[in-house]
């Protein structure tokens, strides 16, 4: 072969190499593109499908300016209406006002920082009470998360590939889709820790005394927004210490910033600290075995790529394939990105699970199980996998790039499809299936007109305050409820009964089955959780020497015995 020839068949091939390197880049976007639609997608969907579970009831007393107890106060003896009820979940009253749900949380719940629930209040003002309007601003909150992380991959380094890259993963990410439409304030969070971790990493690379001011007002609506971003601020100081340590006037800069956020902060946190001392979610410190805290970290992890709760166990191998993908491209960013960018998103991750691991491996609790607890790390995780992605994909080497954008457009096509399963369900493992509220309240719908439920005060024992809160969603606009505290009050019964007792105590329960007068039917209704779940919880109960669900009633059609005239229980 001459050396003309020699040439003639290089230049062929690089040209060869450059169109299949610039048709990756075209799928690659094309991608992107997809993925950006179908994570809207799947959050709309979720705020049309899923159960307004426990968490969002209460957060919706609050954005109303109630507290529990002034729901409480229902339980007096007499029927009351579904519209009674669900006033207590609407902004509807003019002298409510968001000084009201500021004082609701301070004094029942300032773990949860009030920001976000002073910005539902105005929302639903404009917007209606409806689930789906209060919904809509944490919608809203999960696609400006998605900008924050492209901003939080542009500061790391990483370039519009990789950007585009972490923006996808976490639009179709089952964990960021499970909470990016539930009336909560993690989509806020998850924005903010973006734009406070772009906004260091701007700062300290070019340092100015309006960049440090900007660092300083972005914490504190960020503390605000999250108890935990304390946390966030701990482990941007460490980055900014251990990796400049020489670096004084950062230091200093930085020093100023976070104290000046701190203080600002303080009046929250001392209520956080007089309330909570003592009683701070007692129930995440249930007794957890360690082997199940482990079990539940490989689930959350896996999460964040593929959700197969409700999968059939075939498919367990392709978790595991997605947790290897997440574990291979951890040890790639540790091993090829540079220092500043593996000091950065190690202290982000770790920031708040780490400490949270700690103290349950030592109390045998389970906060750092709680996947909304750790968006920090979620964050840090897309951000990492989109840098893993970004760099792949802009390999110029043996097609290595259009190989890697396969790869890319698999991984993205597995997370869509397992969030498209996980948003089209009525509920799932983050919002309490093993309480199907939706599947008593359509039975009671169907009993006839105008069910009576019977229902007693007994939130600390079964939750059934919360519950009554869910189900006024899904229960007919006709529906009565009689409710007590103490012993139930009489009430009128037929042998075509609709009345129903929902969730008794022991002793409510002893008392209705002892009396002549009435007879019980227990309605039985089942977790809606996948049988994975379920083998799961079991284990758990086991280790903690509680009872199943399953063995329990919380739903009993009340019946008027024959012989009893009146037909009313004494």
């Amino acid at each position: 072969m001459t050396l003309g020839e020699k040439t003639t068949e290089q230049s062929m091939r690089l040209q060869r190499h450059a169109a299949v390197s610039a048709w990756a880049i075209r799928f690659f976007w094309c991608i992107v593109g997809a993925s950006l639609v179908a994570g809207i997608f799947f959050r709309t969907d979720h705020i049309r499908h899923r159960l307004f579970w426990e968490d969002e009831s209460f957060a919706a007393l609050y954005v109303s300016g109630y507290r529990g107890a002034d729901f409480s106060r229902m339980f007096d003896g007499r029927i009351h209406t579904i519209a009674q009820i669900n006033k207590f979940q609407q902004v509807l009253d003019p002298s409510r006002t968001a000084i009201d749900t500021i004082k609701s949380i301070a004094a029942e719940d300032p773990r949860h920082a009030p920001l976000f629930y002073i910005l539902d209040h105005f929302w639903a003002k404009f917007g209606g009470s409806s689930i789906p309007a209060l919904r809509s601003l944490a919608f809203v909150f999960s696609l400006t998360a998605i900008l924050a992380t492209y901003w939080l991959c542009i500061e790391l380094g990483g370039g519009p590939l990789a950007a585009a890259a972490a923006a996808s993963i976490m639009a179709v990410s089952p964990i960021f889709v499970n909470y990016g439409a539930q009336t909560r304030e993690y989509s806020l969070w998850a924005t903010l820790i973006g734009v406070t971790s772009s906004q260091l990493l701007r700062v300290s690379r070019s340092p100015s005394k309006e960049g440090w001011i900007i660092y300083a007002a972005a914490m504190v609506v960020s503390l605000y927004a999250e108890v935990l971003m304390v946390c966030v601020l701990a482990s941007h100081a460490v980055f900014i210490v251990m990796r400049r340590p020489a670096d004084r006037k950062n230091i200093v800069a930085f020093a100023f910033s976070g104290v000046a956020a701190l203080v600002l902060f303080l009046p929250w946190l001392v209520t956080c600290a007089r309330i909570l001392v003592g009683t701070e979610k007692l129930w995440a410190r249930n007794y957890y075995p360690f082997h199940l805290i482990l079990e539940k970290w490989v689930f959350n992890l896996g999460a964040i790529l593929f959700d197969a709760e409700y999968a059939n166990l075939l498919l367990t191998p392709v978790a595991g394939a997605m947790l290897l993908l997440l574990i291979y491209s951890v040890v790639r960013l540790l091993r090829d990105e540079s220092a500043n960018v593996i000091w950065f998103l190690s202290t982000l991750a770790v920031g708040v699970a780490l400490p949270q691991f700690l103290i349950d491996i030592a109390t045998h609790g389970h906060a750092s199980a709680i996947p909304r607890y750790e968006f920090p790390l979620w964050v840090a995780l897309a951000a990492g996998l989109g840098l893993f992605f970004g760099r792949r994909i802009a390999d110029d080497k043996k097609h290595a790039g259009l190989a890697w954008s396969l790869v890319f457009g698999a991984t993205l096509t597995i997370a869509a499809l397992s969030s498209a399963i996980s948003s089209a369900a009525i509920s799932w493992w983050d919002n309490d299936d093993e309480y199907p509220s939706s599947t008593m309240a359509a039975y009671i719908n169907e009993s006839g007109p105008s069910p009576l439920i019977v229902a007693e005060r007994l939130r600390l024992e079964l939750g059934v305050d919360w519950q009554l809160l869910v189900m006024s969603h899904y229960l007919a606009p006709a529906t009565r409820l009689l409710l007590f505290t103490g012993e139930p009050p009489p009430l009128p019964l037929s042998r075509s009964s609709n009345t129903f007792l929902l969730m008794p105590s022991r002793a409510t329960l002893a008392a209705f089955e002892t009396n002549p007068n009435v007879e019980l039917t227990p309605v039985w209704t089942y977790s809606l959780a996948s049988s994975m779940l379920q083998g799961y919880r079991r284990s758990l109960r086991e280790a903690q020497g509680r009872r199943s669900s399953r063995d329990v009633a919380f739903l009993y059609r009340v019946y008027r015995r024959r012989g009893n005239p009146t037909g009313r229980l004494p």
